[in-house]
């Protein structure tokens, strides 16, 4: 939550065994992306993003933040800069090099407007310079394709098919489509959850990928026609909090899931799904039973909101 001159991207030799400092920025930036150009591994890419988070106040972006190149596979680093890429202060930075063609590269990028002399407001109006930038000639000149940037602080990676350098995947609520180097996007996995942070694409065969999103893995074999969630037992729990029943009940809640209260045994031996279930209150928040009657659920939420929840009715 504090500055760390630990920060920066590392390089091991040795197969992870031992690692060092290739590149420092400042204590308060680190590196929250890194590529080696398929073609060649002494090209480096990286970025770094400068981010303070506090309690109630996140402030993404700062002199920290940028796109890096090294050509001597980590030696030495130089800024990009210029050539189309947005020259004011800039956020959290993603991008992705095809495989087929590494002179093409996209970058989704956080950048702040104009501002004036004295700092202290913006020109308006303006139009925000973030967005999806591609270059085609291998990162010396970038253009704005699209002005896709929702909650950059939250989302922001970008993939590119394996086999096919203008079919690009934008990863955020839902994961978009574009077909023409990222002019223009359509939704896919929409039958999926939501609010995707990574993707894997089969380098055999495109039409292969698995997505992790804040509900899970899931998985499509059509290119994205349909997806289906593989029976993983998997979940975010936010905080856990136990009440007075023989056995005992675990109750917490879910990143996206709401809350989830199940007992700490079972006469059948196992612990199915069928034993969890609901309690009110929503992620993030705390859920506690009534130490007199583990009958009564209290859990809260985001806006300051607070349920009730009667087991033995099913009314909150």
């Amino acid at each position: 939550w504090g500055p760390n001159k630990e920060r920066g991207l590392y390089k091991s030799t040795n197969g992870g065994q031992s690692w060092d400092l290739v590149k420092f920025v400042s204590d308060k930036a680190g590196f929250v992306d890194v590529q080696l150009d398929p073609s060649n591994p002494d090209i480096v890419w990286a970025a770094s993003w400068e981010r303070v988070r506090g309690p109630y106040f996140l402030y993404s972006g700062g002199p920290g933040s940028a796109l890096w190149k090294s050509t001597d596979a980590g030696k030495s680093w130089t800024e990009v800069k210029g050539g189309g890429l947005p020259e004011t202060t800039k956020g959290r930075i993603n991008f992705d090099i095809s495989r087929s063609n590494p002179k093409v590269m996209y970058a989704m990028i956080e950048a702040d407007t104009v501002m004036n002399g004295k700092h202290d407001k913006a020109v308006a109006p303006q139009v925000r310079p973030s967005g999806l930038y591609r270059s085609v000639d291998g990162g010396v000149t970038w253009e704005k394709r699209n002005g896709t940037n929702v909650r950059p602080f939250y989302y922001n990676q970008v993939r590119v098919d394996p086999k096919n350098p203008d079919r690009v995947y934008l990863l955020g609520v839902p994961i978009f489509v574009s077909e023409d180097g990222g002019a223009t996007s359509h939704p896919v996995a929409q039958s999926a959850h939501v609010d995707y942070h990574a993707m894997w694409i089969d380098p055999k065969d495109p039409r292969r990928m698995i997505s992790a999103s804040d509900g899970g893995v899931d998985i499509t074999t059509n290119g994205g026609e349909t997806w289906f969630a593989p029976p993983l037992p998997i979940s975010q729990f936010y905080h856990v909090a136990t009440d007075t029943r023989t056995p005992y009940h675990v109750a917490g809640a879910m990143q996206d899931l709401g809350t989830a209260q199940g007992p700490s045994a079972s006469l059948r031996g196992t612990i199915g799904l069928s034993d969890w279930r609901p309690v009110g209150g929503g992620e993030a928040g705390h859920v506690v039973s009534d130490p007199s009657d583990p009958n009564i659920v209290y859990a809260g939420e985001y806006l300051g909101i607070i349920t009730r929840y009667d087991e033995r009715t099913g009314e909150s």
